[in-house]
């Protein structure tokens, strides 16, 4: 049995900050996907971008499966969009340039 899930809860989420901004870091990335390390270096190195935002919006990321981790041969943790996650940056991409 599935739960219905409230309409705000994309909102919510949404609303935290780090949210739109792992997003959009993992959706500048050609292969959408990054060593977690390099990750949090290019997180650390954009303007008005802390680490604490991406650790706030994480679980909501995970939960909903718009980012997934993985390991390569090396045993790095690399973080994916997913393809859920790909179709909601793309969805928002929209709706911001609709605003302009």
């Amino acid at each position: 049995m599935t739960t219905k899930k409230n309409k705000s809860e994309f909102f919510k989420a949404y609303r935290k900050k780090g949210f739109e901004e792992t997003l959009d870091l993992l959706g500048k990335i050609e292969s959408h996907c990054i060593k977690e390390s390099k990750f949090f270096e290019k997180f650390a190195k954009t303007p008005n971008m802390y680490m604490n935002e991406f650790y706030r919006s994480k679980d909501d990321l995970l939960k909903n499966n718009f980012i997934s981790y993985s390991l390569d041969e090396k045993h790095n943790r690399i973080i994916n969009l997913t393809e859920k996650g790909i179709q909601l940056k793309k969805a928002i991409d929209e709706i911001n340039k609709s605003l302009e």
